[in-house]
C-alpha cells in the first residue's frame, strides 16, 4: 500500500478478507499489519523504511523505493542511527551505539484512540543537523514534540 510519502508498509493478505483488525499490539489492513507500540498515549510505528539501504551498490546513489515485502513489518523498536561524528551526541542523543548506512527510516506517532475511524494528526520525525549530527530517535526532541501537540 503505497503513501503519499512514497513508501510501502509491509503488505499482508489476511486469509479470512476481513478489511481490517485492530487490538493491543498490531495494526493490520487488507494489505499490511505492522506491530506497534502503546503507552496509553500515543501509538508508535518506529523504524519504517523509506528507501532501499544504501548500500553495496546502491552507495553514493539516488534513493530507490523500498521493495515491498510479504509478512509483518515488526514496528515497534527505534531503528538504527546513521554513522555521524559523535562530538555532540551528549546533547543530540542518538544511538551512537547503533549506527549503519542502512538508517533511511520513519518514526510515526499517531495519539492513541480506540475508535479507528476517527480522523488522527500524525507526526513523522525527520530531523536536521545539517547532515552532521542527528537521529530519528533523538529523546529530547520527540518530548519536545509531543508536548507541544498536547499528546
Amino acid at each position: 500500500m503505497p503513501t503519499d510519502l512514497g513508501f510501502s508498509l509491509a503488505r499482508y493478505r489476511n486469509s479470512r478478507g476481513r478489511q481490517s483488525c485492530h487490538d493491543k499490539q498490531w495494526t493490520c489492513s487488507r494489505y499490511y499489519c505492522v506491530f506497534r507500540r502503546s503507552d496509553g498515549h500515543h501509538e508508535a510505528f518506529l523504524g519504517i523504511p523509506y528507501a532501499e539501504p544504501p548500500i553495496g551498490r546502491l552507495r553514493f546513489l539516488k534513493t530507490y523505493t523500498q521493495t515491498p515485502w510479504m509478512g509483518v513489518f515488526d514496528a515497534s523498536t527505534l531503528p538504527p542511527t546513521c554513522i555521524q561524528n559523535v562530538t555532540f551526541h551528549y546533547y543530540y542523543e542518538p544511538n551512537v551505539d547503533n549506527m549503519t548506512e542502512d538508517c533511511l527510516h520513519l518514526n510515526l506517532w499517531v495519539p492513541y484512540s480506540r475508535n479507528s475511524t476517527q480522523l488522527k494528526p500524525i507526526i513523522i520525525f525527520i530531523h536536521g543537523g545539517a547532515l552532521n549530527v542527528g537521529s530519528s530517535n533523538m529523546k529530547f526532541m520527540m518530548a519536545q514534540i509531543f508536548q507541544n501537540l498536547g499528546m
